[in-house]
């Protein structure tokens, strides 16, 4: 349970981080990859 909340609040703080220091840039790449394999494979 301890992990699961320790991933969760990983992803909470890297999402808060891209989207105010970065304006979601990585979070664009890192989706741009994600659909890019879904919908070739």
């Amino acid at each position: 349970m301890r992990m699961i909340l320790a991933l969760a609040a990983l992803t909470a703080c890297f999402s808060v981080w891209d989207h105010l220091a970065n304006h979601g840039t990585y979070s664009a790449t890192l989706q741009r990859n994600i659909f890019g394999k879904v919908l070739s494979g």
